[in-house]
């Protein structure tokens, strides 16, 4: 399970920005505090739930895509190609308003089987010459590997991926969690570069992912008895296939991409399979504008998968943006699970927690505290 993620000078977060998942801490109080623990009868109690609320270019998607980057340059910075550098710009890497003059800082914790892995590193330079200058991994604090000055590894190659690819016994389970993870840009939704044939290929490979689906958008009353995919082939070069999606319905089938509505699409390409394949994994989903094209009703019923024991027996997680107020008035929603990331004044991007205002008042007033600016997080409209 994800516990926390920090970062500093990355997209849009300028100083030192803490996104936690422990149910009863106070982002605000704990920010630029050295560690992140708890009295150990309460520090391993994580949230199965992010709900994540802001105005648009708030900041919310790049807290998914910096996630998103640490973990890759984690893990596959040492298989990349040398002229494939990650830490260039145009590979995603972008400090907070261009400013190379100080550090960009990364931190990630993840719980495992009861045990605390956090990962740090820094990274330095001009814009040409970005160097990781520090880096390392520890569990339950005891030091697993710490970069030295003298590594031999390229500048911008973490000690991370160069021990996943030494078959480093040591970190194996870290990297089964990562690597399961379906994070933000490879299913997330309305991400037009992501082609919708991996979906139907990870379909067609896994019937039973497919029949897990299906059954799930049968409840949902959108009009589909069953999803079919057939494969086609071409006489002429036998060797290749291609894959047709089909809906059936009550009168017949259709070709999926082309008659049903975008809303199905969605939840069958981009959210139902990563929600299904986390909760038989245990593991966490990141999900961009989760309620793009989807009825409230339905994205309550995604939700309660998370947060009801029964169908999420192995504490997966779900970590969404999204702008339906209306599953901020949840009965299974605690307000520890709803948080917001606002824009500053300078362009940066905080994140803060509804479980941080002092609130009294009735559940049903949150989306209204909300909508009126109370909580902020809201834009400026002129």
């Amino acid at each position: 399970m994800l516990k926390y993620f920090k970062v500093q000078n990355f997209l849009s977060f300028d100083n030192e920005t803490i996104f936690g998942l422990r149910p009863n801490c106070n982002l605000r109080s704990i920010k630029n505090k050295d560690g992140f623990y708890l009295p150990k009868q309460t520090e391993n109690r994580l949230s199965n739930l992010a709900l994540i609320y802001g105005a648009n270019a708030s900041g919310k998607t790049n807290l998914i895509k910096a996630i998103q980057f640490l973990e890759r340059l984690m893990t596959q910075s040492f298989f990349i190609p040398q002229d494939y550098n990650l830490l260039d710009i145009d590979r995603g890497f972008l400090p907070f308003g261009h400013n190379h003059s100080i550090p960009t800082k990364f931190e990630i914790c993840y719980l495992l089987n009861d045990q605390n892995w956090v990962y740090k590193i820094t990274i330095e330079g001009d814009a040409k010459n970005k160097t990781i200058t520090q880096e390392s991994l520890t569990c339950n604090r005891k030091e697993i590997f710490t970069r030295t000055t003298d590594t031999k590894l390229y500048r911008f190659v973490t000690e991370f991926s160069y021990r996943v690819a030494d078959n480093d016994s040591e970190i194996t389970k870290i990297i089964e969690f990562i690597d399961s993870n379906f994070v933000n840009q490879d299913f997330g939704v309305g991400d037009a570069i992501i082609p919708e044939h991996s979906s139907t290929l990870f379909y067609y490979k896994n019937p039973e992912y497919l029949a897990k689906v299906v059954d799930i958008l049968k409840k949902f009353d959108i009009g589909l008895n069953d999803i079919k995919i057939v494969e086609t082939t071409n006489p002429e070069e036998p060797e290749k296939f291609s894959l047709k999606v089909y809906g059936v319905h009550s009168f017949g089938s259709l070709r999926f991409n082309k008659y049903e509505s975008q809303g199905t699409k969605s939840l069958f390409y981009k959210i139902l399979l990563p929600v299904i394949t986390a909760l038989d994994n245990g593991h966490t989903v990141y999900v961009d504008e989760i309620d793009c094209n989807i009825h409230s009703h339905i994205l309550e019923e995604i939700i309660k998968l998370f947060v009801q024991k029964e169908t999420n027996p192995k504490n997966a997680q779900l970590i969404a943006t999204l702008h339906d107020v209306n599953m901020m008035n949840l009965d299974q929603v605690s307000k520890r699970q709803i948080y917001f990331v606002e824009k500053q004044n300078n362009g940066s991007s905080e994140i803060f927690s509804l479980g941080d205002f002092d609130l009294t008042a009735s559940k049903l007033n949150y989306s209204e505290r909300y909508l009126t600016g109370k909580l902020g997080a809201l834009p400026f409209l002129t």
